[in-house]
Parts: structure tokens; C-alpha cells; sequence
């Protein structure tokens, strides 16, 4: 629906700098044309971050058709999530977040320049599970500064996460870094 660049973390490999967004009403007449024409219940953005433009996710939820029921999957940033984002994403039909929580140490967050923190992550969590919006969390092994300890802290940030959300997936992938990259 958009791409966004807005977290610049030292792994992403999206190559959008600049936010360009579609116009809500042309996402939503294409949305409705896939349902009537083939059945389509589900729609999964995969932009880099759907709640990237708060005036944008109000305009696409003010522009849902009311008798549409399509599960919508979306990624987002876990500051993004915020008590004013949670209720629209549940009123546009978001079933489910895709969070990329990366990692449970405050250092390894700031080294990968995420600019997100344990707390951040615990509150999108959180905030979520008051919507009863479902999560994938996004871990990434081998960060800049990971150590044994940081590693510990990212399995109890996980499992804490775990507890208090509605954690239907935790993705885990090891960082590779690419001489020249």
C-alpha cells in the first residue's frame, strides 16, 4: 500500500528512502474488486511499515467500505503502536501485526540503530492484545554487540513478550553480514 524508510536499522535490506503512499480509497476499490472477483478474505501488506503515516491510517480506515470483512496482515514498528493506532487497526480490519522486535538487549537495539526498546516492544505487545490483534514478533540472531548475556536477555524478553501478547508466530533469523554491504 506504501513503502516507508523510516527506521534505517544496519540489516534492512529495503531500498525505498523516501514514504510514498497510495491514495485509501484506489487500496480499498482494488481490495473490493479482489473479493468480488475471487472470493479474497485476506490481504497481507508487506510494505515496511503499514502504521508508518498515522493521518494515512486514519484516512484508511474513514474509507473502508463498511460492508467489507477482509483480514488484513501487516507489519509494523512497535513505536508505531500507539493507544490511538491499536483501535483503527482493529476498526480496518488488521488481524494481525507483524513486529520486528529484533532483540531483547537495549544495546544490541541501539547498535542495530532499531529505535525501538524491551519497553516499546512490551508496550506494541500489549497494546495489541487490548485489540485482540494476533503478532508475529521478528527476532534477528547475531546483531552488532551480541554477546552470551544479550542473547539471555533477548529469550526473556521473548518469553515475556509470549506471556502477555496474543504471539501467534516468533520468526527468528540469523544476521549475515555481506562484505561490501
Amino acid at each position: 500500500m506504501w513503502a516507508s524508510k523510516t527506521g534505517g536499522c544496519v540489516f534492512c535490506g529495503r531500498i525505498d528512502r523516501h514514504y510514498r503512499a497510495r491514495s485509501p480509497k484506489k487500496v480499498w476499490e482494488e481490495i473490493v474488486w479482489l473479493h468480488n472477483r475471487y472470493g479474497t478474505d485476506y490481504v497481507w501488506d508487506v510494505s515496511g511499515s503499514f502504521t508508518g503515516n498515522l493521518e494515512w491510517v486514519k484516512d484508511f480506515q474513514k474509507a473502508k467500505p463498511q460492508d467489507l470483512n477482509v483480514a488484513l496482515e501487516v507489519y509494523s514498528r512497535a513505536s508505531e503502536i500507539t493507544p490511538e493506532i491499536g483501535p483503527l487497526l482493529k476498526a480496518i480490519g488488521v488481524y494481525k501485526v507483524f513486529i520486528g522486535t529484533d532483540s531483547g538487549d537495549t544495546n544490541c537495539l541501539i547498535k542495530a540503530r532499531k529505535g525501538t526498546t524491551p519497553k516499546l516492544n512490551l508496550d506494541a505487545v500489549r497494546l495489541c492484545a487490548q485489540q485482540n490483534i494476533v503478532l508475529t514478533l521478528g527476532f534477528v540472531i547475531g546483531l552488532p554487540g551480541e554477546t552470551d548475556a544479550s542473547l539471555e536477555n533477548t529469550l526473556n524478553h521473548a518469553k515475556q513478550l509470549v506471556s502477555e501478547g496474543e504471539v501467534e508466530t516468533i520468526s527468528c533469523a540469523v544476521l549475515l553480514p555481506v562484505p561490501g554491504s
